[in-house]
C-alpha cells in the first residue's frame, strides 16, 4: 500500500470538495448571495475534518480553511454566478483568471497548514 503525505491528502480533499462535490451542489443550489457562499465554504471545510484527524492536524486549522475559502471565493463565486447572465469574451477571461488565482491561493493555504501543523 502506498503512503500519502498530509499535503497530498489535503490536496485530494480540496479537489474532491471544491471541484466535484461543490460543483454538483452549485448546480442544484444556484444561490449567488452571502448565504450560498457560507454554505459552500462550510461544506468545503467539513471535507477536511477526516484528513485532519487522520494526519493529526489541529482542528483549529479548519477555521483558516473556512475563512480563506470565503475570502478567496467571494469574487470568483459571484462572477461564476453572473457568468450565465452575461457571457462575452471579457467576462469569461476575467472569470477564468479569478478561478486560477483562487485555486493557487487555496492550495497555498493547504501547504502552509501542513508546514505549520
Amino acid at each position: 500500500m502506498h503512503n500519502i503525505s498530509p499535503f497530498e491528502a489535503l490536496l485530494m480533499t480540496h479537489f474532491v470538495f471544491d471541484w466535484w462535490v461543490l460543483t454538483a451542489w452549485k448546480t442544484f443550489h444556484k444561490e449567488n448571495d452571502l448565504k450560498g457562499l457560507i454554505i459552500n465554504s462550510g461544506i468545503y471545510t467539513l471535507g477536511f475534518a477526516i484528513a485532519f484527524s487522520f494526519f493529526q492536524i489541529k482542528i483549529g486549522w479548519l477555521l483558516l480553511i473556512f475563512l480563506s475559502h470565503i475570502v478567496l471565493n467571494r469574487n470568483s463565486f459571484f462572477k461564476t454566478a453572473k457568468q450565465s447572465e452575461n457571457t462575452n469574451s471579457e467576462n469569461v477571461h476575467g472569470i477564468n483568471s479569478a478561478l486560477i488565482v483562487d485555486q493557487i491561493l487555496q492550495i497555498f493555504v493547504l501547504f502552509a497548514i501542513v508546514l505549520l501543523k
